[in-house]
């Protein structure tokens, strides 16, 4: 067991919840009830929860909907346009049991519903159960294709760090292709394997995504790849970050053409080829990054 001192040092690695709920009584029960398992902070009206996240960005936020002072639905549509806020998970809570409010919450960008009255001993779970939800990982039979979905660009920043170090433990090296500048994106520790060659990061031009839909072959931009890299002999591990930036959801045909083609070659040149994606505010892009994640998977049953 750690000490008291030990305790302090130690960061809080709770996951942070925000509720916004204009009933004092309620915001005094999830806080009680919660705060074992969460950092939590209460809000009574909207502005006071914008501002807060301006300095510190939540997990989560969990909204009341059916507020006799203020329209949920009207916060809740704010909450997902507002700079600030448009990338947080919101939760929505109510006590009203028809589905339209269920329904209208999903339409607005909730990530979940919580109906009131909450069970209690459980509600800490509901809210993990919902908050995993935002992370989609499909990959292959063999694994060796993975495309991973995060809620917004802290989670998938966060998930490609982690990544790049848990893959060198099992690959000679990793290739890294992001759209960032290494200088902005790498950190102390992976700076010292670009060191040792360990690393290899590739920024990603812009110029990409105007060029991919025209590309009738791609196998030169891989062979062009492979000798920058030097692959001879290594199992490497090739990470291709935002791989939604260069898809288009306007043009499927087209496009879905290219992520087979792309599939095939990556497949072959590497011995794992992980992709990350944002998850696109919009449900028809997101079903569309979806339908290209079954495709490089080859999981397009799923």
């Amino acid at each position: 067991m750690a000490s008291a001192n030990q305790a302090a040092r130690e960061p809080d690695q709770r996951r942070t919840i925000f509720i916004l709920d204009d009933d004092q009584d309620v915001r005094r029960l999830l806080e009680t009830k919660l705060s074992h398992h969460f950092q939590v902070a209460t809000f009574e009206n909207p502005s006071a929860l914008v501002d807060a996240c301006s300095r510190c960005i939540p997990d989560v936020i969990l909204l009341d909907v059916k507020m006799p002072n203020i329209d949920g639905f009207e916060v809740l549509s704010l909450l997902r346009r507002h700079l600030i806020t448009s990338s947080i998970p919101v939760i929505s809570m109510s006590a009203d049991p028809s589905l339209d409010f269920d329904r209208r919450a999903h339409e607005l960008g909730a990530i979940g519903y919580l109906r009131k009255p909450f069970q209690m001993d459980r509600l800490h779970l509901d809210i993990q159960t919902i908050l995993e939800s935002t992370h989609e990982r499909i990959a292959s039979h063999d694994h060796r294709v993975v495309f991973e979905v995060h809620f917004n660009n802290v989670k998938r920043a966060a998930a490609a760090h982690s990544l790049i170090e848990a893959s060198l433990n099992e690959f000679s090296k990793v290739v890294y292709l992001g759209w960032s500048r290494g200088d902005d994106f790498l950190k102390e520790k992976e700076n010292e394997w670009i060191e040792s060659e360990k690393l290899i990061y590739l920024h990603v031009k812009p110029a990409l995504m105007l060029k991919f839909p025209y590309l009738q072959d791609l196998s030169p931009v891989i062979q062009d790849l492979v000798e920058l890299v030097d692959l001879n002999g290594y199992r490497t591990h090739l990470i291709f970050d935002e791989i939604r930036n260069i898809f288009n959801v306007y043009d499927h045909e087209r496009y879905l053409t290219r992520a087979y083609m792309m599939r095939d070659l990556l497949s072959y040149t590497f011995d794992r080829v992980t992709f990350l994606s944002t998850l696109p505010s919009d449900r028809k892009h997101t079903a569309f990054i979806q339908k290209i994640a079954r495709v490089f998977t080859q999981r397009e049953s799923i």
